[in-house]
């Protein structure tokens, strides 16, 4: 089901497993491993420099009735900019958890954590003096869901979630620099922590199916905040 229409996305996180097992994942490209641009004359506006990634997944159960699985990815990589020396980092470490419970037969509990923390190079960094400006930012995200199945057929629904993402800045000194709207565009927007938050509720309600003169007919009502 769909509250309006056009494209629609749906991302479904990994289940528990039901054995316990666990992975481990890592790569790298070396710098020596990159394309170079053969054309000297016109620079590559960007051109990854090295990357390195390692993971780690645990998934299994925990008691008789519930289920875990934990995700933990680390990466890291180097670009350069045009024909510019200087190399500029960026990295990001995610955190990904989905509990999954059974408290009775018909009810199923889903948890689901994520925290990320990334950093990167600021966006609007042309604005000073001196442009070694990264910008810090961290992403936390919570989600429970409640479903029940009766006997009957009838379904039932509720959920709560909360995402919470911030942006900041860090910077040595404050002093402005030149730009030239000619090779950089426009002048960028002043520098400023941004910070959002948002919470989403949701419960539905689907009575069992009937059978009317061979037609079968069902109905469901639902809410969202």
């Amino acid at each position: 089901e769909a509250d309006t229409p056009g494209a629609i996305v749906a991302l479904t996180p990994r289940r528990p497993g039901a054995d316990r097992h666990g992975s481990v994942q890592a790569s790298f490209t070396a710098p020596r491993m990159v394309a170079v641009n053969p054309h000297l004359d016109a620079a590559a506006i960007a051109r990854l420099s090295s990357f390195r990634e390692f993971g780690l997944q645990w998934s299994g159960p925990i008691t008789g009735r519930t289920g875990l699985l934990v995700s933990v990815v680390s990466t890291r990589a180097e670009h350069s900019e045009r024909a510019l020396p200087q190399l500029w980092s960026s990295r990001a470490d995610s955190l990904f958890a989905h509990l999954v419970a059974r408290p009775s037969e018909g009810q199923q509990v889903r948890v689901i954590a994520a925290g990320q923390r990334v950093a990167a190079p600021f966006e609007e960094r042309r604005q000073f003096f001196d442009r070694q400006v990264s910008e810090q930012g961290r992403f936390l995200q919570a989600h429970a869901t409640w479903d029940r199945l009766t006997a009957g057929g009838a379904r039932a629904s509720v959920s709560l979630g909360a995402q919470r993402g911030t942006f900041t800045p860090e910077f040595t000194s404050q002093a402005g620099g030149t730009i030239d709207r000619v090779t950089e565009g426009v002048v960028p927007r002043p520098v400023s922590t941004s910070a959002s938050l948002q919470w989403d509720a949701r419960a539905t309600f689907a009575p069992r199916v009937l059978t009317l003169g061979g037609t079968l007919a069902s109905n469901a009502t639902g809410g969202r905040g």
